[in-house]
């Protein structure tokens, strides 16, 4: 359930580990956690995970996929976004979408496309139209023009890690 060996650094200029969240902040998830005046038991009882993986996810060894994120925020009251800080000039599509609360699984299903699709366009390898970036902004509660911005900063960070390969 959770992803071994993350890049960190908070994950604001990290690439999204590939079945976890980008930006997650083992601080923020500490936090709120203590200002419940809950255990790692009571989050892993209260999600369906091991007190390992909650412990895991709080010193920065691992990070929550994106519906423990979900379930973990929602849970402690609180957005995933308070959970995973990325700043919004460097949000991509698919932080939008874990921002939303959504899983791939359940994005795909609103925007009534197939799960590929969401994948292809979250890692900027497929260009998408006009009408499915207004279903996103309205399903992912956001305008636009944020969609469009996000969607470049995807293309971009995908140029850049080929580049660099």
């Amino acid at each position: 359930m959770t992803q071994d060996k993350p890049e960190m650094g908070h994950g604001l200029g990290a690439e999204m580990p590939q079945s976890g969240v980008r930006g997650f902040s083992p601080q923020a998830l500490d936090d709120a956690m203590r200002r419940k005046g809950a255990g790692r038991d009571d989050l892993a009882d209260a999600i369906g995970v091991s007190r390992q993986s909650v412990g895991s996810w709080v010193a920065g060894r691992s990070v929550p996929t994106p519906a423990l994120l979900v379930s973990a925020a929602r849970w402690l009251d609180l957005s995933p976004a308070d959970l995973a800080p990325v700043p919004a000039d460097r949000l991509r599509i698919a932080d939008l979408r874990v921002r939303a609360g959504l899983t791939q699984r359940e994005a795909a299903e609103a925007l009534d496309v197939g799960s590929t699709t969401i994948t292809e366009v979250e890692r900027g390898r497929r260009q998408f139209k006009s009408e499915l970036g207004e279903r996103m902004a309205e399903v992912y509660g956001v305008d636009y023009a944020i969609i469009d911005a996000a969607w470049k900063r995807t293309v971009a960070a995908r140029q850049a890690r080929l580049d660099s390969l």
